[in-house]
């Protein structure tokens, strides 16, 4: 996987501004798209995301933003890496917005939902899209944040662990290794393997589910784990009544 210099956040809700505020100030040309020019008016204006910390106050780091953009074709010209931090039940409306635009070999990464990648997967096969594609999910967004204002963010904590899955589960290691320059140890994160095995997400990693020790049971994610932290590890939404099987401790 080659080195990645530019990146398309697509979402300018806190996480969109939280991506291209820390991207942006780690050096990648970050391009932040918006349905709604209102939305980025403010960081347009500067070309910056201001980064506060948890009490509000400023940390002196910003982020530099290339591109404020509502063309999505604009936003995703070149990119090898689209991250889409946005609530999920816009995530099939921007899959098809994005689809027609996409280019061979770009990575594709929802931030905030497990199983997600299986919906572009769909959407894309629908528009019949054929080019190589990279589709992946995380369970959960790389921060906690909040948007302020027109052009600032809070930073309130990073997600330690951030557990990818992508469609199909052989490009796993692929997708990992375009992660891990993004979301670095240096900032506290791990990038924990997952595969989807018949559709559904496995767990490739034990600790990945930290009490929980993931397998497939006759095609579906169970999740074994202590009685007092089961409801804890529950990272994925089961596909069926028999999709979480609970052990003693």
């Amino acid at each position: 996987m080659q080195t990645v210099r530019k990146v398309a956040v697509l979402g300018a809700g806190s996480g969109g501004f939280m991506c291209a505020a820390d991207l942006g100030s780690m050096g990648y040309e970050v391009a932040l798209f918006s349905r709604d020019p209102a939305r980025v008016r403010g960081v347009k204006e500067r070309g910056e995301i201001e980064v506060l910390d948890i009490d509000s106050k400023p940390t002196g780091v910003r982020g530099r933003v290339a591109l404020v953009t509502s063309d999505i074709r604009e936003a995703v010209r070149g990119a090898q890496v689209i991250l889409n931090p946005i609530p999920y039940f816009a995530c099939e409306e921007y899959a098809r917005l994005v689809a027609p635009h996409l280019e061979e070999g770009q990575v594709v990464v929802y931030l905030g939902k497990g199983g997600a990648c299986l919906t572009w997967a769909k959407v894309l096969r629908e528009m019949k899209i054929t080019r190589k594609v990279y589709l992946a999910d995380t369970n959960t967004l790389p921060y906690g944040a909040s948007r302020m204002g027109e052009s600032q963010v809070r930073l309130e904590n990073r997600t330690q662990n951030l557990i990818l899955g992508t469609f199909p589960g052989r490009d796993v290691e692929s997708v990992a290794a375009v992660l891990e320059q993004l979301f670095t140890r240096d900032h506290g994160y791990e990038i924990r393997r997952a595969a989807l095995r018949r559709g559904v997400p496995t767990m490739t990693n034990a600790a990945a589910a930290g009490h929980a020790d993931g397998r497939t049971t006759r095609g579906h994610f169970a999740c074994y784990c202590p009685p007092q932290s089961w409801r804890q590890s529950l990272y994925y939404r089961p596909r069926s009544r028999r999709a979480w099987q609970r052990q003693p401790g």
